[in-house]
């Protein structure tokens, strides 16, 4: 019982860091001067705002009464699934075009 339980506290925290750290290397990178040299596109650091909104949605999805599995989760919420598209297609938009 008690190992389920620190189990679920460490799984949490560890998705919660994770997801904090891929968000500052993210706007560190992109914030670089040179970042948006060698691309060709200073504009990559407004793409980390929408990133920090779709892992507070999935966040909030998870925490809530779902069984946890992230394809469910991501399949079952068409708000996450929009906002999942809208920021692939902003990203590949701005490297590529």
């Amino acid at each position: 019982m008690i190992e389920s339980r620190l189990t679920g506290l460490l799984d949490n925290r560890y998705v919660q860091w994770t997801f904090v750290l891929s968000c500052t290397a993210m706007s560190t990178a992109f914030v670089e001067p040179s970042t948006g040299s060698l691309s060709g596109n200073p504009y990559l650091v407004w793409t980390v705002p929408l990133l920090v909104i779709l892992g507070m949605k999935y966040s909030l999805n998870v925490e809530s009464e779902s069984d946890g599995d992230p394809v469910e989760v991501i399949l079952d919420d068409k708000v996450l699934l929009c906002l999942g598209t809208v920021f692939a297609c902003v990203l590949g938009a701005m490297v590529y075009l």
